[in-house]
């Protein structure tokens, strides 16, 4: 073998030895990371956003590789099966280390494709078709938290009360991130309507385009209420939103022919009153103002349990006279006709205090009652009557 066939021989065997270099294709992390699937049905996103497009779902169970994720590592953009998306982190059980997945732009998946690149057509479900006519409630749902799209599904329900805790209302909606309209057309009668909402998590609640209750955000049991006089026919819409965990919503109203008598408005603080919390109109009770809310909240969600300030406030038809004013309640009380107090027990635990009050005048007065709940057990009874017309009252 002459001398050039030693030398080529001898560069080969040096090349093969040199340290490979790293390929063009994608910088993927060397250890693998994979997403397995929590929840029944779960959407993958065009970008790392509830509020952007779906492009596609996977089941519980399905194990994806992740290839990359977004810099707080909240979003994963996972490859499951023919399906590629972004994932949030909190609906699979990652095994690996995100640490070493690389950050890529969020508008990956958007990017137009290569121009050689065929596009691969994916098969989409035909939007449901609503039936012709609903007896109660029409309820649509979305497979997305934003009412986005045509409805995947529909319902006709008698009223509204879903606790769905963990699980779908459908099988064509995810667990989480989804959201659901319900429509209905009601003949109202002269009156009052008290519109209560309790939900878990955001709402939204119109009555012929105007929105009354306006919640659209993540919360744990939260209740929310609007009143009007109303007489008529009226389009009511409720809209509903779920994010993650929990899932539920309970809607009702109350009718009375006349508006309630009491302003109430909610403070945080006991017995000193701080940020105003919430403001409504109240009924009476059998008596001219009566609550027991036991050891709840008067408004869950709203109001704490405990270290609570209340104020209610009223117009009312005196004849002139004597009169009496009582109170009971547990804990502290103020009671005030127009701006004279006529019960002062500001302090913890139970009172049952009377104070007669020497020449009403004829004529509407104003009652405001003010009323603190430290800790423990909350109820309150106000009243009053001319001195010669005691009614028995029982707490």
């Amino acid at each position: 073998m002459n001398r050039y066939r030693w030398l080529l021989l001898i560069t080969i065997v040096w090349l093969t030895a040199l340290p490979r270099s790293v390929s063009a294709g994608p910088l993927y992390q060397i250890q693998a990371v994979t997403a397995t699937v929590k929840f029944a049905l779960v959407n993958l996103y065009l970008q790392p956003s509830q509020s952007s497009a779906v492009i596609g779902t996977v089941t519980a169970g399905w194990t994806c590789d992740v290839e990359g994720r977004n810099d707080a590592a909240s979003w994963l953009l996972v490859t499951c099966s023919a399906s590629r998306g972004w994932i949030d982190r909190r609906l699979v059980t990652v095994t690996g280390d995100l640490d070493g997945v690389l950050v890529v732009d969020s508008n990956i998946l958007a990017a137009p494709p290569p121009a050689a690149a065929t596009p691969v057509p994916t098969a989409t479900a035909p939007p449901a078709t609503p039936p012709p006519t609903f007896n109660g409630w029409k309820v649509s749902y979305f497979n997305n938290p934003n009412l986005q799209g045509a409805p995947v599904a529909y319902a006709d329900v008698s009223f509204i009360d879903f606790r769905w805790g963990y699980e779908s209302p459908t099988p064509v909606v995810p667990v989480d991130y989804f959201s659901a309209r319900f429509e209905r057309t009601l003949d109202l009668p002269q009156g009052y309507y008290q519109f209560t909402i309790q939900a878990d998590d955001g709402v939204r609640l119109w009555l012929n385009d105007r929105l009354l209750v306006d919640e659209w955000h993540g919360a744990s049991g939260s209740t929310y209420s609007s009143g009007a006089m109303l007489n008529g026919r009226y389009t009511v819409r409720l809209e509903y939103l779920e994010l993650v965990a929990l899932a539920s919503i309970r809607f009702t109203y109350d009718y009375s022919q006349q508006a309630p008598p009491w302003t109430a408005s909610y403070y945080n603080g006991a017995p000193t009153r701080g940020e105003l919390l919430h403001t409504q109109l109240e009924n009476a009770g059998t008596v001219q103002l009566e609550r027991n809310w036991g050891f709840a909240s008067p408004m869950p969600g709203a109001v704490p349990v405990d270290f609570w300030n209340g104020r209610w406030t009223g117009q009312f038809y005196f004849e002139g006279g004597n009169y009496y004013f009582r109170a009971r309640s547990d804990d502290g009380v103020r009671v005030y006709l127009d701006q004279t107090m006529v019960i002062d027990v500001w302090r913890d635990g139970y009172t049952d205090t009377t104070n007669r009050f020497v020449g009403v005048g004829g004529g509407k007065h104003t009652v405001t009652v003010d009323y603190y709940d430290r800790t423990g057990q909350a109820f309150l009874q106000v009243w009053w009557y001319k001195d010669t017309t005691a009614p028995g009252v029982t707490p």
